[in-house]
């Protein structure tokens, strides 16, 4: 049965579908959002370097011990789901290939940690003993629950996707107040509570997924969904691990304080980097429905999609620049008041952001990943000269120019890539021209409290009016053009967009 999604009907039921896997996706990694403020207040500059540097490995280990394949059941999970003897022998491969590569990687890991901790890094706080050990199982148990969330959203699993997304919420976000509030752990044993609450999410989840279905290994998957998967591995791995560069240059020419509050502002910027990719993971189920039944029919509701994310995306941005200084000025200590400046032009890089990861989508569908690797190494190179030149002469602000000079680099040659991938085309003009405006809003703001003196609160909270100006002009343009056409209702919200 084809599946078109032109008429609104049947967008809606897509936002009805998909905001529901929004919500349950975003769940894990909004304890890190939630959790924010209790690691600023209660713990030092130097102990929230050490969390981030922590966080730094938890997201590169998993990357090479997958080799990307939780992206190859993603993709091959439509090409096996109409027999499910097969798809359950497919997931318990992967899961199994999954296992071996990490025990392989972990004893390599724990035989040349403590020298590749003692090269990176120039702190005596931050060692491989127990940090790396911990990242590393850390690491090992959040690739399978990967692995498991996919499978539960691919085969639109509610209760399931739910009942594990509230557990490992629950359990991190209780696990860390009860160790940083009220028993004033140590920092090691914070990290051990961190990585408990992973191991027990996973553990559960595999007794319960295994006692219904045959483990198996069968070798005939392994080769084309490595094929698949490892340029995307290249890419994924390459792009990640350039992406921390930063905060390891700044790690080794400042200090834990900088690094401190570079990880602030990167940290409110992932709060647009998590919803969105809370609502990618959302939503590729039925986009890649959509590409696979019938593109051109599907069009209009691919691209009402993509709008609507977009749009989101924009307002979410708004909220945080007008919002972000008042609290950090209000609620944190005056060392992290220098965050505030770059938070601007960090937040516009995830506007290219959004567009790359819409240009790349059918690039990943028509299975033209081969390019992808070459992408994340141009735009990592970039970065890791950027970083190199500007941090000693910028500080952390050079490292905000080249993370935001980053993301159009690789969204160039991608958006390139995805007209050569296939016949689709994407509408996003409207999204576009707000992006453009924005963008040069939050340049003029950056290099305002860059060239201006920030040391008093009143100064701070200037950087809050030009974006909370901007979304009540928007607003009362959108209410202008909606009397103007008669929008009374979300359905005619939603027929615009």
């Amino acid at each position: 049965m084809t599946l078109q999604l032109s008429n609104l009907s049947s967008f809606k039921q897509i936002l009805k579908a998909t905001s529901i896997y929004t919500f349950l996706g975003f769940l894990p990694t909004f304890s890190r959002i939630f959790l924010l403020p209790v690691f600023l207040i209660y713990l030092t500059t130097a102990d929230f370097a050490i969390i981030g540097l922590f966080s730094m490995l938890s997201s590169i280990i998993p990357v090479i011990i997958t080799l990307g394949m939780e992206h190859a059941f993603t993709r091959f999970y439509f090409d096996y789901q109409s027999n499910k003897k097969i798809l359950n022998s497919y997931f318990s491969t992967v899961f199994i290939f999954i296992l071996l590569v990490s025990v392989i990687f972990s004893v390599l890991f724990l035989i040349t940690g403590n020298f590749l901790f003692q090269v990176l890094f120039k702190n005596d706080i931050f060692t491989f003993y127990p940090f790396g050990t911990l990242a590393l199982i850390n690491s090992v148990f959040s690739a399978i629950n990967t692995l498991f969330i996919v499978f539960y959203r691919s085969s639109k699993n509610v209760k399931a996707y739910s009942f594990f997304n509230l557990m490992l919420f629950f359990l991190i976000t209780i696990f860390d107040v009860l160790a940083i509030v009220f028993f004033r752990f140590s920092l090691e044993n914070i990290l051990i509570l961190k990585t408990a609450a992973s191991v027990i999410v996973c553990l559960l989840f595999s007794v319960l997924h295994f006692a219904k279905t045959r483990i198996s290994f069968e070798k005939r998957f392994i080769k084309p969904s490595l094929k698949y998967a490892l340029p995307v591995l290249l890419y994924g791995g390459l792009a990640l691990i350039f992406s921390y560069l930063d905060r390891i240059i700044i790690e080794n020419t400042i200090d834990l304080d900088a690094l401190a509050v570079f990880n602030l502002a990167m940290a409110i910027g992932q709060v647009i980097e998590t919803m969105m990719f809370a609502i990618q993971t959302a939503t590729y189920p039925t986009v890649y429905e959509m590409f696979k039944n019938d593109p051109a029919a599907n069009n209009e509701g691919i691209n009402r999609l993509y709008r609507l994310v977009g749009v989101f995306v924009i307002l979410i941005t708004l909220i945080i620049v007008s919002l972000a200084p008042i609290a950090i000025i209000l609620f944190l200590v005056k060392e992290y008041w220098m965050a505030i400046p770059i938070i601007p032009i960090i937040v516009a890089s995830y506007y290219y952001r959004y567009l790359y990861i819409v240009y790349a989508e059918p690039i990943f569908f028509f299975k033209k990943t081969r390019k992808l690797p070459g992408l994340s190494l141009m735009a990592g190179l970039f970065g890791f000269a950027g970083n190199i030149i500007l941090i000693p002469y910028l500080g952390i602000k050079g490292a905000a120019v080249v993370f935001f000079a980053s993301k159009i680099v690789i969204l160039i040659p991608t958006f390139y890539w995805y007209l050569k991938s296939s016949t689709f085309r994407f509408n996003l003009r409207y999204v576009i021209h707000i992006v453009v405006i924005n963008t040069m809003f939050c340049m003029l703001l950056f290099l305002l409290l860059t060239f201006c003196s920030i040391e008093t609160n009143w100064m701070m909270m200037i950087c809050s009016v030009p974006f909370i100006l901007t979304t009540i002009i928007i607003s009362i343009i959108f209410i202008v053009n909606a009397r103007r056409k008669n929008i009374k209702s979300i359905r005619s919200v939603l027929e615009i967009i």
